[in-house]
């Protein structure tokens, strides 16, 4: 819950004012953000404003308003085009002194603006003071009522729904007449015309002519850009500006949306184009060329005999409809006049002709009938000829065709085939890309799978370093059948079916398995002496050499004899999947 409180500077400034027979004014509301405050507590009376630091916004009172004889209440909107900030601080300050007459503490609020597309928000405070004879103090009477109700979103939606029925009038860009036309007035002068123009449905009027100073000896472009400009109670007007810096429409900082569209060219050598886009105002456009109903069709007869024959013409009364009627030259036919008994029926339809073909030649449609006989029926039809379409077409079938281009949709409007350049032949699903056949070259942009239960699949997954090649070769002599996987730098790993029949697996790297039992059943893991062995006494020429898979571990010289010696061998041991003994 905020906590509220009406300073001492107040009460002082309240008995100050009614000494000198004074009003009190309160005119301005105060937002400050302040580390470490106690939003619970309530303020102290001797409260005193915050450093300018720890103040974030300033804003006039928008309205004040009566509740009763003793209590009047203070107003303020913060618009979306206000922020952004945050504040957990709100006071009401008499500006003429800069005294605080009442605090507010609120849990930190977030004022965010409306800019770059992202939409702001609109915040409406009411602090109510309440104290004896505070209606006369102050000199507010007006009653408190819905003031406070923001209409920004109902007025903007009104503004531009105005301009977008404007819009479908005049199309983007429209000037009436002379309308900010650019004249040369001298070297590095210009003035601009006064007129209405309209810009993406926004009306422009500029009053009275306006003078424009460029810089010389540059090409440049002239452009009127134009906003709807206003505060949020005041009234929104079309402001503009003419500048030389091209760029598209766009919106400022304060969320208005400016619509730019060039006005002239101005060359190096100081001469200007008028490039505007221009036409007379609707009622100058609309003065002389409508018929009245009060003329009576006087208007064609003051045009003269040619307007009065080209009227004639185009109701289909020909030159003799205002003839009198006989049979002579210059009268129209009436009665059994030949003319008329001998002129064609036409309830028959063409069945009273008594040349058929004769009137065809006549009326020249001899070889339109002759191609005629040979066209293909819309209802169907089967051609003996080729069907050519010289220019880019679309064909869908059973569907309409989304793709484009030269294509071919097949029951989905974006499903099918499409050539995308020469020599291309695309293949779509969804509109999705899929496939692509080019010479000697098929692509498939996702998975190649194969199998309609357990499916084998060849994808990728587009974000390798290099590309891959899977291949099959052989040379017809010693590597007859090669199947290899490398990449664009060299390969990988193959494997190999030799000549004799025999299947040869080579990597170019290291063979890392997941799993090192199989391994280890296979290599020696560990080597040992078995149990040692005495042969005996060794003569001066007796053998000296150890057996067959042992080695000799140890001599020792007879003293009892000038040469004997005796020795000592161990067999050798490995351990491959259990210890064995060394054959030889």
């Amino acid at each position: 819950m905020t906590q509220s409180v009406i300073t001492s500077a107040f009460e002082q400034l309240k008995a100050q004012e009614a000494a000198g027979g004074q009003r009190i004014l309160i005119d301005q509301f105060v937002f400050a953000n302040i580390p470490g405050l106690n939003v619970d507590a309530t303020p102290p009376d001797t409260e005193v404003l915050p450093p300018d630091t720890q103040i974030v916004h300033r804003q006039d009172v928008d309205r004040a308003g009566m509740v009763n004889e003793n209590t009047v209440a203070y107003s303020i909107t913060l618009p979306e085009s206000t922020g952004d900030f945050t504040f957990n601080w709100m006071g009401l300050v008499s500006s003429a002194t800069n005294t605080l007459c009442m605090v507010v503490y609120l849990h930190p609020q977030e004022k965010i603006k409306t800019a770059n597309g992202k939409q702001g928000n609109t915040l409406v405070y009411s602090e109510v003071m309440e104290y004896a004879g505070a209606s006369a103090s102050t000199g507010i009477t007006t009653p408190v009522s819905t003031w406070q109700i923001d209409f920004t979103a109902r007025l903007h939606g009104m503004d531009e729904a105005t301009r977008k029925a404007a819009l479908d009038i005049y199309g983007p860009g429209l000037f009436f007449d002379d309308a900010f036309r650019l004249t040369a007035s001298g070297t590095g002068q210009a003035s601009f015309a006064p007129g209405i123009a309209y810009l993406r449905g926004l009306r422009v009027e500029l009053d009275a002519a306006g003078t424009l100073t460029y810089p010389t000896g540059v090409v440049q472009t002239v452009y009127l850009d134009a906003a709807l400009t206003g505060t949020l109670t005041g009234e929104n007007k079309a402001t503009f500006t003419l500048t030389s810096q091209k760029t598209a429409d766009y919106t400022d900082s304060l969320g208005q949306a400016h619509y730019v569209e060039p006005v002239a060219t101005i060359s190096a050598s100081g001469d200007i184009t008028d490039i505007r886009k221009t036409r007379q105002p609707l009622s100058d456009r609309l003065d002389g060329e409508f018929l009245t109903q009060a003329g009576n069709l006087k208007e064609i007869a003051d045009k003269g005999v040619s307007a009065q024959s080209d009227a004639r013409t185009h109701l289909g009364l020909g030159s003799s409809a205002t003839c009198d009627t006989g049979t002579t030259k210059g009268t129209v036919a009436a009665g059994d006049d030949a003319r008329i008994t001998g002129a064609m029926q036409k309830d028959q339809n063409g069945a009273d002709i008594p040349d058929k073909q004769k009137f065809i030649e006549n009326v020249g449609l001899t070889e339109t009938v002759k191609q005629a006989a040979g066209a293909v029926q819309k209802t169907g039809d089967t051609m003996t000829g080729k069907l050519t379409l010289p220019q880019t077409s679309a064909f869908g079938v059973n569907t309409d065709n989304a793709l484009g281009g030269s294509s071919i949709a097949i029951g989905d409007n974006d499903t099918g085939i499409k050539q995308n350049a020469d020599g291309v032949l695309d293949f779509y699903a969804n509109g999705q890309l899929v496939a692509r056949i080019q010479p000697g070259t098929l692509f498939v942009i996702n998975a190649v799978q194969a199998g309609d239960g357990k499916k084998l699949a060849l994808s990728s997954n587009n974000n390798s370093a290099l590309g891959a090649n899977f291949n099959l070769w052989g040379n017809g002599g010693d590597r007859p059948t090669v199947i290899e996987l490398g990449d664009d730098e060299s390969w990988h790993l193959y494997s190999q079916r030799n000549a004799d029949g025999s299947i040869q697996f080579c990597t170019v790297g290291q063979v890392v398995p997941g799993n090192y039992g199989n391994f280890d059943a296979r290599y020696v893991q560990n080597v040992q002496r078995g149990a040692p062995v005495s042969p005996g006494k060794i003569d001066e020429y007796g053998p000296a050499e150890a057996p067959a898979g042992c080695v000799l571990t140890n001599a020792r010289h007879d003293p009892t004899t000038k040469y004997g010696v005796f020795t000592t061998y161990r067999p050798l041991q490995i351990y491959i999947n259990g210890w064995r003994t060394i054959a030889g």
